[in-house]
């Protein structure tokens, strides 16, 4: 919740402080290159889960987006901030709000086309790891997209949290390990730096924005003649 509350000014529009409006950014400053993906790529989906949802700002404009290209998409979210999620759910009506931790995903029996992984990974503890994206791969349907925003460093490390000490957040590549794992294959990328946007310095500043598309191993993987 005191994530939800830091940034209540950009998640209830008209309230953007003028520091950000004036940047023109959102915490994590990933809303416009997430919809350039959608564009440069032409992805068709029916529905969409994201994880990290904050109260489906940026989920009802994912939604607009695709309802502009005459799709209509069932668009689900969910949130560990119990006061994002019941804000969303009096603001958007439309959309199918869920206060869920990322690790209770298998708690819907839909499966998606599309996943968003709406900057939450670096949070994540590392033991965790596998199982998250064992659940997320069993969420997607066949050839099924998963996207992620996360910090995107050249090279592993950890800090604590800004805003607790006693949080360890974690920074990694992870396309190399999502590709490593060889069930997805990776469709688009984009790089950006925070650096400006921030007063504390980081070792790497990278942040990205990153599709992949799930792949049929049993088809795919050639055999050994």
């Amino acid at each position: 919740n005191k994530y939800y509350k830091r940034n209540m000014y950009y998640y209830n529009e008209g309230k953007t402080l003028p520091s950000f409006e004036k940047n023109k950014i959102e915490p994590g400053g990933s809303l416009e290159f997430i919809i350039d993906c959608f564009k440069t790529t032409k992805i068709k989906v029916k529905n969409i889960l994201e994880i990290g949802c904050a109260n489906g700002r940026k989920l009802e404009k994912y939604k607009a987006y695709f309802k502009n290209k005459k799709q209509y998409v069932d668009c689900y979210g969910i949130d560990l901030s119990s006061l994002a999620i019941k804000n969303g759910k009096k603001k958007y009506k439309n959309l199918k709000l869920f206060n869920y931790s990322s690790l209770q995903i298998s708690k819907f029996k839909t499966k998606f086309d599309l996943i968003i992984c709406g900057y939450f990974l670096y949070l994540l503890d590392r033991k965790y790891l596998f199982k998250q994206f064992d659940l997320i791969f069993e969420r997607l349907n066949t050839n099924g997209y998963l996207l992620i925003v996360d910090f995107d460093p050249l090279f592993p490390h950890h800090n604590k949290s800004g805003h607790n000490k006693k949080l360890n957040v974690y920074k990694m590549n992870l396309k190399s390990f999502i590709e490593a794992s060889n069930l997805f294959k990776s469709i688009y990328l984009h790089k950006w730096e925070i650096s400006n946007t921030f007063k504390k310095k980081f070792i790497s500043s990278d942040i990205s924005v990153a599709l992949f598309q799930k792949i049929n191993f049993e088809r795919d993987f050639p055999k050994n003649l």
